[in-house]
């Protein structure tokens, strides 16, 4: 009796051992199931949420397909000016107005000056698959730009009264001749194109405009009415913009680099620091205007050098452009929302303290998802502005943010900010 009773013991034993084993494993498995539920999935894109109806189509371009890359969009198009692959809706931005500004003017020499338009449209037929092969991906890296950029663009340049300046650090160069640089800023001011443009066909435009005005032909590639595809951005400064324009129209790059260096150094920021910033080969003249311009705007704010040291690091024109809706959002932000007392960097966003108390995050890209690289970034976010003694803080965006994403950041205690720069 006493082997058999301590058989059932033995057995009941068992059985309560497998059952706390089997919820154990139960509870495991929930909680994992639940953890991969947790975060989103990399979100399908819909055209109409990301672009108006303008962009995604005009009877110069198409959109063929928008896809996450990283952090930003990347964007398929077709055109009159060939297919494009380009990442981030800023450059994005600036590649559809350059190619219906193209298109345009294309069209409207046809009817007023056919021998330009042969120049123009002999130019594009003869460096097609060169021009197309760099416009259709997105520069890399510094290396890229410096590498398959500067062979090809020397070729566009052959014409112009004299070689290329070796003064400044960007690939795009302005001619050593100050008649044909001047024409080729003005040009590019009338079509309302950026002169230093990475696009190799608005460099063969505008050259072939230069060399037309350069022999004689003074009224050659003036436009009668420009198409307007982008609104100005939400951000952007009224007064900021027009003297910028201003000066990239009227300035060359030395003097432009003089203008730049001393606002930084006004500043009080470290010459190395402000050399190494002026330099660097992923920033044109106008992205340095525009960033030296908008800092200097921003009376009362500290450390300034933290955004110029951060700029230093990056390796693409993307990141280039990010940079400079960086400084917008600044501006914007200390202007219309609070002032700002301090930079920081250090951790993997530009931070900002504002006067009344607020610790403000910047993030300068496309979309924002709920993934585990998104929690651990912004958990680590709200814990150094709750060690650093502050009661509130913000996350300030040029793109958008998902529903999910912003769930988890309200929870957080974030003010999420979207949308900043075109809302």
């Amino acid at each position: 009796m006493s082997r058999r009773l301590s058989a059932l013991l033995k057995l009941e034993h068992c059985k309560k051992y497998f059952l706390r084993c089997f919820f154990c494993i139960a509870i495991l498995s929930a909680f994992s199931n639940t953890a991969s539920a947790y975060y989103e999935a990399r979100p399908v894109i819909r055209m109409s949420e990301v672009l108006t109806s303008q962009q995604a189509q005009s009877v110069y371009h198409r959109v063929e397909d928008i896809e996450l890359s990283g952090k930003f969009y990347s964007f398929r198009v077709d055109s009159d000016m060939g297919k494009y692959n380009i990442t981030s809706l800023a450059l994005f931005r600036n590649r559809i107005q350059e190619i219906s500004t193209l298109a345009q003017a294309i069209s409207e020499f046809s009817r007023k000056d056919e021998n330009l338009s042969e120049e123009i449209r002999g130019q594009f037929s003869i460096r097609a698959n060169s021009a197309i092969d760099i416009l259709s991906r997105p520069v890399e890296s510094a290396a890229d730009l410096a590498g398959q950029f500067a062979d090809n663009l020397n070729e566009t340049l052959t014409g112009l009264p004299e070689n290329a300046t070796d003064t400044f650090g960007y690939q795009v160069r302005e001619s050593k001749d100050p008649v044909a640089a001047m024409h080729k800023r003005n040009i590019a001011s009338q079509w309302g194109l950026d002169v230093y443009s990475t696009n190799l066909r608005v460099q063969e435009f505008l050259n072939a405009v230069t060399k037309a005005r350069s022999s004689g032909r003074i009224s050659a590639g003036t436009p009668t009415l420009r198409t307007q595809i982008n609104r100005p951005p939400k951000a952007a400064d009224f007064e900021i913009e027009t003297y910028t324009e201003y000066l990239l129209k009227s300035k060359s790059v030395q003097e432009l680099y003089q203008i730049n260096k001393n606002l930084l150094i006004d500043m009080k920021i470290n010459t190395e620091i402000v050399n190494n910033f002026l330099q660097h080969t992923s920033f044109s003249p106008r992205h340095l205007t525009r960033i030296s311009h908008y800092l200097d705007s921003m009376n009362g704010v500290r450390n300034k050098s933290a955004f110029i040291e951060a700029a230093s690091q990056i390796q693409n024109e993307v990141m280039a452009l990010a940079f400079d809706e960086s400084a917008m959002m600044l501006k914007y932000y200390h202007d219309k929302v609070a002032k700002l007392e301090k930079l920081f960097t250090g951790s993997e966003v530009l931070e900002a303290i504002s006067k009344d108390g607020r610790m403000v995050y910047f993030v300068p890209i496309d979309l924002i998802y709920w993934s585990e690289q998104t929690e651990q970034l912004f958990d680590s976010l709200q814990l150094r502005a709750k060690e650093s003694g502050f009661g509130a803080w913000e996350l300030v965006t040029a793109g958008s943010v998902t529903a999910e994403a912003g769930k988890e950041l309200q929870q957080r205690k974030f003010t999420v900010r979207d949308k900043f720069v075109n809302k």
